[in-house]
């Protein structure tokens, strides 16, 4: 890899910020999305001057001022226009994780998706709105984004940013591991996987780490070399990339703003239920927090959108997997290292989780 090489193509324009730039450098504004829109399917080809006469007319400046206030007004707002992009639509398929250099010169509307995102500012700075705060952003900030999180960046015009897309529906199963310690991190990834509602960002502050630029670097390259297994690469190099984080920058984390008190007390619960999945049952999980069975449900499902049963049988099948995937044990003792008197039961649960039997799993995998 030659990290040179890719930090200076991160430094070029495409062909919608040369637009956005040539408008900057004519009005000394940047192009909204929607006006950025507006002028590359007049020319989709990408020939010749880019037209900004309709921009300029009355009636186009009052649609696009009216556009820019419905999608800027707050979600609870009866005239906002509240959208949220689907992990379906903008991460590519076969891949747990894609990467991508945020536009320069473009205003992107306030949004919500359904997928982690991670903005990793590596030259100059931006600002980061999120749940009515706005955070400065500058070179070295890695800043996770939560699924349902309402927000959007402006990134300076010197200004690098890549952000790292990661789908929600995969990351208990691929990202497991970052899932079992007892770090701010995993902490923060359980409240945003078990919690509904919750969407505070996090952002740790990790100045001129030149392993993190060239890690980030890496991940960038590789997302395009098409080359065969680069989406296995991917996941690894994210693994890596939280360890680090962890490791090394695990005290310089802020949150975007504090957690409630109830939110602080199911992860206290499926903290409980993770370390002892084996033999935890509602009832003596209920019993631990001196809880009736019924109320623990209740809080549980209210708090997380998901069962007691739910949330065990996915620890359970998380743990199968990695037991598969890094020892040589047997399926009949993997069954019962997780807690399963039934081979059967075990195989049909682990079938339903990951779409495949064990051995299947583990011979797709292991290819």
């Amino acid at each position: 890899m030659n990290a040179q090489k890719t930090y200076q193509e991160l430094l070029n324009l495409d062909q919608d910020e040369k637009y956005a730039y040539q408008y900057y450098l004519r009005t000394g504004k940047e192009l909204s999305f929607f006006q950025a829109y507006a002028v590359g399917i007049d020319n989709p080809a990408w020939e010749g001057e880019p037209d900004f006469s309709r921009l300029e007319t009355p009636e186009a400046q009052k649609h696009f001022a009216e556009l820019d206030a419905i999608f800027a007004q707050d979600a609870d707002h009866e005239q906002s226009s509240d959208i949220t992009l689907a992990e379906k639509l903008f991460i590519l398929k076969d891949y747990n994780v894609e990467i991508q250099r945020a536009q320069r010169y473009i205003r992107m509307f306030p949004h919500r998706h359904d997928f982690f995102e991670i903005e990793c500012t590596l030259r100059d700075s931006g600002l980061h709105y999120i749940g009515g705060e706005c955070i400065e952003m500058h070179a070295g900030d890695i800043c996770i984004v939560p699924p349902g999180a309402r927000h959007n960046t402006y990134l300076y015009p010197d200004g690098i940013m890549l952000n790292i897309k990661i789908r929600k529906s995969t990351f208990e199963n691929v990202f497991t591991n970052i899932l079992q310690d007892r770090t701010a991190l995993s902490e923060y990834f359980v409240k945003t996987l078990y919690t509904a509602g919750y969407c505070n960002s996090l952002t740790f502050h990790c100045g001129d780490d030149s392993f993190i630029t060239d890690l980030l670097l890496y991940l960038y390259e590789e997302q395009f070399s098409g080359k065969p297994y680069s989406n296995k690469v991917i996941d690894g190099l994210i693994m890596t990339f939280f360890a680090y984080l962890i490791q090394n920058y695990d005290d310089t984390l802020e949150f975007s703003s504090a957690s409630s008190n109830s939110i602080e007390r199911i992860i206290e619960i499926e903290n409980y239920i993770r370390q002892n999945y084996k033999d935890a049952t509602l009832k003596s999980t209920a019993e631990h927090f001196y809880l009736s069975p019924q109320y623990l449900s209740t809080i549980i499902k209210k708090q997380t959108g998901k069962s007691f049963t739910e949330i065990i049988r996915t620890i359970k099948m998380q743990h199968a997997r990695d037991m598969l995937m890094n020892t040589k044990m047997k399926i009949d003792d993997i069954c019962e290292a997780v807690g399963y008197h039934d081979t059967t039961q075990f195989i049909r649960t682990f079938k339903k989780q990951f779409g495949s039997t064990p051995k299947q799993y583990q011979k797709q995998n292991m290819a």
